[in-house]
């Protein structure tokens, strides 16, 4: 097996994610089930760190529920400066977007592991739903710590 080395600028300094076990209202995996997720990331300038919040949830095409939510957050302590910063009151500046898709590409990987675990046993569990880094990136909403 190869060794590869990686230049990151970061490590994961936390994992959590919410407490609740799988609670759905049916289970029977219809085809009109779509996972609904909705990403954070709150950004911590003074302290170098970045976390990443995925919140979801599983709905009918028409949006209601059919599961609880579940909630992974991700926390990147970065050796330099983190990869975003502000621009004026109201504006972004990405100043390292290889570390920025990086963390995203890494907290998708871990969501994606502990969904899986979350839906064990549920007909939710296979296939597991793709997560589009496009739709990902323009459901984005961030937040700089004060």
């Amino acid at each position: 097996m190869e060794r590869y080395e990686t230049s990151s600028n970061y490590q994961i300094m936390r994992i959590i994610r919410s407490d609740e076990p799988l609670s759905m209202k049916k289970d029977n995996g219809e085809d009109d089930v779509t996972l609904l997720l909705i990403p954070y990331i709150t950004l911590d300038v003074k302290n170098n760190t970045a976390t990443t919040i995925l919140k979801s949830q599983f709905v009918m095409r028409d949006e209601n529920p059919i599961t609880n939510e579940l909630i992974v957050n991700i926390t990147y302590k970065f050796q330099n400066d983190i990869p975003v910063v502000k621009d004026g009151n109201s504006k972004i500046k990405i100043a390292n977007s290889k570390d920025l898709f990086s963390i995203f590409d890494t907290s998708i990987g871990i969501f994606r592991g502990i969904l899986y675990e979350w839906l064990k046993g549920s007909s939710l569990q296979q296939p597991l739903p793709l997560i589009n880094m496009g739709e990902f990136l323009k459901e984005l909403k961030y937040s700089f710590s004060k």
